[in-house]
């Protein structure tokens, strides 16, 4: 730290001189260190020699102290930090005050007093300067360290949990000083190969603790929900990374901490970027994300993460659900109501909605895969749409009908076997119409919905019979046997335990023919086909 201005005086004047008269006898007295104190060393001796050595003594120090402390440790870290800073004002109090006594006896000693008022100048200028790292850089480190030390509540908590028995863990929350040893502890003994890292960041040191240890463990890491900041340091960790594939949640900033300059913070970020370089990151994409100032944040796409090698690709819903972790239930609520006929069946039947919610968050507690999830919840909007179809008006009712047809249609041609899976999901297979179906269709769908709940009556109509409809049913028959064989009346009679890709052919084969009977028996055979008859 350069304290003072080293250009200020002229050599010719500051000459070295033997120590006075009034030097004290022993040894302590004798010492440079004590002499320079006292001012009786030569101005030139004080000023240039002992502010270029002392100036050399705390380059040293503060080299020594990143050296020894580069693994950041909150007890220890606050004592050092304490320690260097009271050395480095110590040093600096030194070098002023054995210039400014120095000074006042130039002049007694033979010299220009010109140049003893320059050096006091000169030492006045250092005062400000020291007060300025003082203010700027010295509070602000040990303000930092000390809330660190005593518990960072701040910077918010962090929680842990396994999932999917135990083979995934989640962390959702701030990156704080002992959340990998946390971490550690509730590995031990389960047998996780997947973590979730749901955070908007913390700490950069023990993010890089983080990341090593998650490498040490050789897992694959995901966010689900979002991770930013020094998050992204850890996610780096994953010997094979993820996102989820609705987009990615990762954004990237320059670190910072109180009192330390931005040059020394791109050295610790260079550090990071040098690491994720080393295991197959494009540097260019490291660069741009950690030059981001800290004030804003560089959200990459998804595209571009994985074109860069930071992600390893977007998930499809094999990994646990995460980044709810302790969602209000009127939270998870919210999160339905995105659905459109989650939403709908609201509007209907607000007891049939919470129920709906209340299974949804208890597989969300449950860490299951988000596949199964998203099937569960499926089967049960399967199971509530029997409760209502049957009951809804003729026009809804045929519009659904010409929907699912084109639905099955455009899947069928696709894939046979996912079809099946469409119309009778079983727990094994998720089917996401997005993947098969034109945006067309997907709106269309979501009008015959509207249509659906929206002309629905107060009190649920009386459906026919089975003897009612009978001659509905078997004038349906005879046209599938004759258009279609008797292979295919036959399944109809087992087609929910039917082969999979067999399942299409023979439900476009009923539906097509449904619509084609005439009105009256068009309905009541549609009525009974959506009641599960």
């Amino acid at each position: 730290m350069n304290i003072s201005d080293n250009t200020a005086a002229g050599p010719r004047d500051f000459r070295p001189v033997s120590s006075s008269p009034e030097t004290p006898e022993g040894p302590l007295g004798g010492s440079w260190i004590i002499r320079h104190w006292r001012g009786q060393l030569s101005l030139g001796v004080s000023y240039w020699v002992n502010n270029f050595l002392g100036n050399i003594l705390m380059i040293a120090v503060a080299l020594v102290f990143s050296a020894l402390f580069d693994d950041y440790q909150p007890v220890w870290s606050f004592i050092a930090l304490s320690f260097f800073w009271s050395f480095i004002l110590a040093v600096a109090t030194w070098q002023i005050v054995g210039v400014w006594r120095s000074a006042g006896h130039h002049v007694s000693r033979g010299g220009q007093k010109f140049w003893a008022i320059v050096a006091r100048l000169m030492v006045l200028v250092g005062l400000v300067q020291v007060g300025n790292v003082v203010v700027t850089n010295m509070l602000p480190q040990l303000a930092e360290s000390f809330r660190i030390l005593t518990g960072d509540t701040k910077l918010g908590n962090f929680h842990i949990r396994l999932l999917n028995n135990g083979t995934e863990l989640e962390f959702a929350g701030s990156i704080k000083f002992g959340a990998t040893e946390q971490l550690r502890q509730a590995m031990d003994g389960n047998p996780v190969k997947v973590i979730h890292l749901n955070s908007n960041g913390g700490r950069i040191a023990e993010a890089v603790r983080m990341r090593d240890f998650i490498r040490s463990k050789k897992l694959v890491t995901i966010t689900t929900s979002r991770c930013l900041s020094a998050c992204t340091i850890a996610f780096l960790g994953g010997r094979e990374r993820y996102v989820p594939s609705t987009g990615q949640r990762l954004g990237f900033h320059q670190g910072k901490f109180p009192g330390v300059d931005q040059q020394d913070m791109r050295f610790t970020m260079q550090s990071v970027i040098d690491d994720a370089v080393a295991h197959g990151v494009d540097r260019a994409f490291m660069e741009e994300g950690y030059a981001t100032a800290h004030s804003s944040m560089w959200y990459p796409t998804t595209e571009e993460a994985i074109a860069a090698g930071y992600v390893t690709g977007a998930s499809s819903g094999q990994f646990a659900v995460s980044g709810t972790g302790g969602a209000s239930s009127e939270a998870i609520r919210e999160q339905l109501r995105t659905v459109l006929l989650a939403r709908n069946i609201e509007k209907v039947d607000p007891k049939a909605f919470h129920i709906l919610a209340d299974h949804y968050a208890e597989s969300l507690a449950q860490g299951i895969p988000e596949e199964q999830a998203l099937i569960n919840l499926r089967m049960t909007f399967g199971m509530l749409l029997r409760k209502y179809l049957p009951h809804t008006s003729e026009a809804a009712l045929l519009e659904i009908t010409k929907v699912t047809l084109r639905q099955i249609e455009a899947v069928q041609a696709q894939d046979p076997e996912a079809c099946g899976h469409f119309l009778f999901p079983d727990g094994t297979r998720l089917i996401d119409l997005n993947d098969y179906v034109d945006e067309e269709l997907i709106a269309r769908e979501a009008r015959a919905f509207d249509l659906v709940f929206d002309t629905l009556p107060a009190t649920a109509l009386t459906l026919p019979s089975e003897e009612e409809a009978q001659p509905a049913v078997t004038l349906l028959l005879e046209n599938i046997r004759d258009k279609y064989g008797e292979d295919a009346v036959t399944m109809l009679g087992s087609i929910e335990t039917a082969p999979r890709d067999q399942v299409c052919p023979v439900m476009q084969a009923m539906y097509s023919e449904a619509l084609a009977l005439p009105m009256t028996q068009r309905i009541q055979v549609l009525r009974l086909i959506y009641s599960g008859g």
